[in-house]
């Protein structure tokens, strides 16, 4: 058996009754999601996410979660999200790019299918995008600003960035009516690439950063490429 599926096994196993022992009647629904449903997870760096649905808040009752499935989450890496029902359906209009994943690409592991029947609005989804998108170029320019051309600090600026830009890449798909998304990062750059006229290259170079790497100049054509596709999002006309 592999890691991520010894993993997915104790999650499945341990955390679930770990949660049903924590919640009882108030535990509505667990659902899995993000990398851990697709090839790219990598368990020595990815999170298990899971979406943790309860009828009624109760912040007493997670403090004796945490009591018991502390070391269920520390071996296997789990990240859980904890919202009461009703914060589940408010929220869905301020975080459209993450229910449009999950809704996407999910599985039950206890309870309701939470997200069976869930309207999600793409236009909230454009102005989110767009948040991301003005956010991710501001972040970026600081780096130039402060980095006094220090290479690694540039660098230390964008590592690790791919699963930001890649959540942006299928949102802008879901945007202009794409229904098969991929979950890879080079896929969904070159499908966006098809609709917006940017230039790919830095998104690519951001991968494979080495001591040779002319970083400040791939991050200054990573500002320019994400202004196209800002600009490009913000045209956007969705109601």
């Amino acid at each position: 058996m592999s890691l991520k599926e010894d993993r997915i096994k104790s999650v499945k196993k341990d955390f679930v009754m770990q949660a049903k022992t924590a919640f009882g009647d108030n535990l509505r629904s667990i659902i899995l999601y993000g990398s851990i449903l697709t090839e790219n997870y990598n368990p020595l760096s990815s999170d298990i996410n899971l979406l943790i649905i309860l009828n009624q808040a109760d912040p007493e009752r997670i403090v004796v979660l945490g009591k018991y499935a502390a070391k269920t989450l520390q071996n296997n890496n789990i990240t859980p999200t904890i919202l009461s029902y009703n914060e589940f359906i408010s929220s869905a209009d301020i975080f459209p790019m993450e229910y449009f994943d999950i809704k996407d690409l999910h599985e039950v592991l206890y309870g309701d299918d939470v997200f069976q029947g869930l309207e999600l609005s793409r236009a909230n989804l454009r102005l989110q995008t767009e948040d991301r998108l003005r956010g991710c170029i501001n972040s970026l320019r600081q780096v130039l600003l402060l980095s006094e051309s220090n290479p690694k600090y540039i660098a230390n600026g964008v590592r690790h960035t791919q699963g930001l830009y890649n959540a942006i890449f299928r949102s802008i798909l879901r945007l202009v009516g794409e229904e098969k998304i991929a979950y890879t990062y080079r896929d969904n750059l070159k499908a966006v690439s098809e609709y917006i006229d940017f230039n790919p290259q830095p998104f690519k170079d951001i991968c494979r950063i080495a001591k040779d790497t002319p970083i400040e100049s791939v991050v200054v054509d990573l500002v320019l490429a994400l202004v196209n596709i800002v600009d490009f999002v913000d045209k956007l006309n969705i109601k």
